[in-house]
């Protein structure tokens, strides 16, 4: 009777390991239903993203400007050609993909004797958080990326998406387009330096909004943020690539010197610490009301050009 227990015990424990191994593989297998769903605003990150590294590939010996939108929108690659006289490209994307990717993406397209300008939401420096925006767009266009990510942090990623992301990621992959674009952002607007042509104007929605926000949250600094940047200027040091680091171009009702000195002070003593080179201040990176396009890291082209002249004379002084 003893032998025909310890044989059912030892038949359940591999049915049940079986069973576990299979809903393990289905559970990895998972984002291949979710490859090319077409959310609106993925496909705008996805479409200005690929719009962007195309142009940055052909480029050598240029300047990479890398960050989220306040770099797409804040920074003009094409105006930094024409006033430092080296070929430029703007790499700004959604600051909602996170640290990691931003760095990950900025990597595809640097070649020996680029300089790459770093400069990257505060929200960045912190704890990165679960983004919505970076579980569509990597579940629906980039499989290589997610695959190639340590079994322990691709586990992570996939225990992060919710039961409804999967299911709209599914809807999206398996039914038909939808047509408009989440935010109105359009990668037909990115030109050839990979610069948005769109924020000429202020949108006078956006400005009243502005203007009756709250006190800016309290920023709390993550060190990690500061190590992974620390090992995307070795990489690139080994590649023969010069890392500068500069502060967003960002409202200044928004940048709250007094709620947050401790955060930005401690943020350039931090970078300085490890051997990471930044031009310009935070105080001194902030735009007024006027230059307001849609949020308070998306100012007007004229504005973006301002910021722009001073990026171009902090790299003079690098040199």
């Amino acid at each position: 009777m003893g032998s025909v227990t310890v044989a059912r015990r030892r038949a359940w424990l591999n049915a049940f390991g079986a069973l576990l191994g299979a809903v393990l593989i289905a559970w990895l297998l998972l984002p291949l239903a979710t490859k090319d769903a077409d959310l609106p605003a993925s496909r705008w990150i996805h479409n200005g993203l690929q719009k962007k590294l195309t142009v940055a590939a052909t480029k050598h010996d240029k300047v990479v400007l890398l960050g989220g939108s306040s770099v797409h929108f804040g920074l003009r690659a094409g105006h930094l050609e024409r006033v430092y006289g080296m070929p430029a490209v703007n790499l700004g994307m959604h600051a909602g993909l996170g640290l990691r990717y931003i760095l990950h993406y900025g990597k595809q397209v640097i070649h020996p004797g680029d300089t790459v300008v770093l400069s990257l939401e505060y929200g960045l420096w912190e704890t990165e958080r679960i983004q919505r925006e970076r579980t569509y767009y990597i579940l629906a266009y980039d499989h290589a990326y997610l695959y190639g990510l340590r079994p322990p942090a691709l586990l992570r990623f996939l225990a992060s998406v919710q039961p409804a992301e999967w299911a709209q990621l599914i809807r999206a992959r398996w039914s038909r387009p939808v047509e408009s674009i989440g935010g109105g952002y359009l990668a037909e607007t990115i030109d050839e330096f990979g610069d948005e042509t769109a924020n000429d104007a202020p949108d006078s929605v956006a400005v009243d909004r502005l203007a009756k926000g709250g006190a800016p949250r309290r920023l709390q600094l993550d060190p990690d943020s500061i190590d992974l940047v620390r090992e995307f200027d070795h990489e690139l040091e080994q590649a023969g690539v010069r890392l500068i680091l500069s502060f967003p171009y960002q409202l200044r009702q928004q940048f709250d010197h007094v709620t947050n000195s401790r955060f930005y002070r401690e943020l350039v003593e931090r970078l300085h610490a490890v051997g990471l080179r930044t031009v310009g201040a935070p105080e001194a990176s902030v735009f007024d009301a006027g230059c307001i396009y849609d949020s308070a890291y998306h100012p007007i082209r004229s504005c973006a050009e301002k910021h722009t002249d001073r990026l171009a004379d902090y790299l003079r002084n690098a040199n």
